[in-house]
């Protein structure tokens, strides 16, 4: 882990994100105090932020997952002419 401050992120920022899996997250801090942290962040991080944070997407997929439980299923030809359906209007 290192600690920099803003001058150098701005200066160095390539070669703080290409030492970020080999030397750890990065604290970024602003007249010495800490304001941001850069860590690794891979694609499965980046869904799970977007549907950790997007609660209409979040209620959705609890809402399907609740109706596949219920036993409240579609073939994929079914769901392919309802949505084909509902695009058209």
């Amino acid at each position: 882990m290192e600690i920099v401050n803003t001058r150098s992120v701005k200066a160095k920022l390539s070669e703080y994100l290409n030492s970020l899996e080999e030397k750890g997250p990065v604290v970024i801090t602003s007249n010495g105090k800490p304001k941001a942290l850069l860590l690794s962040f891979s694609e499965e991080d980046l869904i799970g932020l977007v549907v950790e944070n997007s609660d209409g997407l979040r209620d959705a997929i609890m809402e399907g997952l609740v109706e596949v439980e219920e036993g409240k299923t579609l073939s994929v030809k079914e769901a392919r002419r309802k949505l084909n359906k509902r695009n058209a209007a």
